[in-house]
């Protein structure tokens, strides 16, 4: 059963990426552009048995003009933006393989989910509270949106 918090946290989630891909529609002169297609890679799919796996390879890039990579994190204590399977995300390249979509698609916006079932929502709650906080959170995701993965 979901708790009270974790269902807003959700809620919160849920409204801000219809957000996002809804800017993604509108150009600078507020006139709507072509369709978005938003794909979603999850990055434990490539974990799943045989003939279900799927990795970052087998993404069809070409076909989505928007796609998002589940998940990246938050630490608790410094509200920086931190990977979740390090194995993947960092040692078998999965985010740095993920951006390598761009190669199939130079059109291609890259972008990252932030949170997950399993990390839970106590940080976040705590960070939407604080002002100082909140801003520290959007500096990071400004600067990882920034350092290219867009």
């Amino acid at each position: 059963m979901f708790s009270l918090k974790s269902l807003k946290f959700l809620l919160i989630l849920k409204i801000f990426l219809i957000f996002i891909i809804n800017l993604c529609l509108v150009s600078a002169q507020g006139k709507t552009t072509s369709a978005a297609i938003v794909c979603y890679y999850s990055a434990w799919a490539y974990q799943r048995p045989k003939p279900m796996n799927y990795d970052i390879e087998n993404v069809p890039a070409h076909l989505c003009t928007h796609i998002i990579y589940s998940f990246v994190g938050l630490d608790n204590k410094t509200y920086d933006l931190k990977d979740l399977d390090t194995k993947y995300d960092i040692d078998r390249k999965g985010i740095e393989r993920f951006v390598g979509l761009k190669t199939k698609n130079p059109k291609l916006k890259v972008m990252v989910a932030i949170g997950g079932w399993d990390e839970g929502g106590k940080q976040y709650s705590e960070m939407v509270t604080d002002k100082a906080k909140r801003t520290k959170f959007i500096k990071e995701v400004l600067d990882f949106m920034n350092s290219g993965i867009n």
